[in-house]
């Protein structure tokens, strides 16, 4: 709570420097305007120096290692499909290999597990994420278009039918969620090319079973290669896809086009644009060389050859490729990294509610993140034998 109580502090800190610096300089942090009704808040530059000694910082020693804080099959993984940080400093995980939903207390001993593998109550046919929602429900989503609710202690609540093939699961603190699905299409696209397919969302509330549709997210660039009536998609050059986060009933949209979020009601309506002005995204004729050799791989068949020559090259990167909120409804970005920009660690940009860029936070190498508490960063880190850690990083707000 005291944490809490100085993260407020600093965050009204800031919104006090909106029309400029911290010695009453002419530089200011943001510039707010309307457009059509719409609330632009554009960060002009970030809250921290290069060397600020208020930047947050991620330790890159593991808190928790749940694979070596205990022995046997409840601290072995395959394909982990979501973690979440419970109030208590619990932590939650989604394990694709066995289908359940496994506790571990706040120093990595296993506290239990739920689900498994079957079409009953409570059981998944494929496990493919999880969320926390109010009050510590932990929220499953399975690929049968299904939502398992289990308690904080992982007792079996209620499963919810969702939408034809719903993709991801996002809480709205209220007991409802939003849903995103993908459009099916058997539309022929003439010349084939760069083709952005959207997805729908929709507000669904599992107490009665209302499901919404609320509009379609940007969704994610494929490349469609067309031979007659028959077409197939051979994958992208630096690809842009959309990105969904939720926070106090609010939905954060992203299309990655540039560095900008969109804030959405929970029926759908636009309410502000958070946008980082002139985040540098253009792709030089080395980087787009670089990508191709990558994407091309192994393979030397001379078909392949020819499809990866004929793949178009971007003039700009996306923005990002992951949006997570805090606790405090700031937003976590994850600059886009091709497949030849992966060595190395990330540096995730935040964005504070009322549009202030604090500036970048360094994620060690070789890590995935899956939720960002307070003062812990979940995720998976994969040894030299490809085996899954899910870890507790520890994060410091200065």
């Amino acid at each position: 709570m005291a944490g809490q109580v100085r993260l407020a502090v600093v965050v009204v800190s800031l919104g006090l420097l909106s029309c400029g610096d911290a010695g009453g300089g002419d530089h200011p942090l943001v510039e707010q305007r309307d457009s059509a009704g719409t609330l632009i808040v554009e960060a002009l530059r970030p809250v921290w120096g290069d060397a600020d000694p208020a930047r947050w910082t991620i330790d890159p020693d593991p808190a928790v290692d749940l694979t070596v804080s205990g022995t046997g099959s409840d601290h072995e993984f395959y394909r982990v499909r979501g973690m979440a940080l419970l109030s208590d400093g619990s932590v939650a995980v989604a394990d694709g290999g066995s289908n359940e939903v496994r506790l571990y207390s706040d120093d990595g001993g296993f506290r239990g597990s739920a689900g498994g593998e079957g079409e009953g109550p409570g059981e998944f046919d494929m496990i493919r994420g999880l969320q926390r929602g109010r009050g510590d429900t932990l929220l499953a989503l399975d690929r049968s278009d299904r939502v398992a609710a289990f308690a904080p202690d992982l007792t079996f609540v209620a499963s919810s039918r969702l939408a034809p093939f719903s993709e991801a699961i996002y809480d709205l603190d209220d007991g409802t969620m939003v849903v995103e699905t993908e459009t099916m299409s058997l539309e022929i696209y003439e010349g084939g090319g760069l083709v952005r397919r959207p997805r729908v969302l929709w507000h669904f509330d599992p107490g009665d079973e209302r499901i919404d549709s609320i509009g379609e997210t940007a969704g994610t660039e494929e490349h469609v290669v067309v031979s007659g009536e028959r077409q197939g998609q051979t994958g992208t050059l630096f690809g842009k896809s959309a990105q969904i986060a939720t926070h106090g009933g609010k939905i954060y949209h992203g299309r990655a086009n540039a560095m900008e979020v969109e804030e959405r009601t929970a029926a759908g309506d636009l309410v502000r644009i958070l946008r980082i002005r002139d985040f540098p995204l253009l792709l030089t004729a080395e980087q787009i060389s670089a990508e191709r050799t990558a994407m091309l791989g192994e393979e030397s068949v001379s078909w392949w050859r020819d499809v990866v020559a004929q793949v178009p090259a971007p003039s700009t990167r996306p923005a990002y490729d992951d949006i997570i909120s805090d606790p405090t409804g700031a937003l976590w970005l994850r600059p886009f990294r091709g497949r030849s920009e992966l060595e190395g660690p990330e540096t995730w940009h935040v964005i504070t509610t009322d549009g202030m860029w604090l500036g970048g936070v360094e994620i060690p190498e070789n890590f995935r993140v899956m939720d960002i508490g307070m003062d812990a960063v979940l995720g998976v880190r994969r040894d030299e034998l490809d085996v899954e850690h899910p870890q507790v990083l520890r994060l410091r707000r200065e």
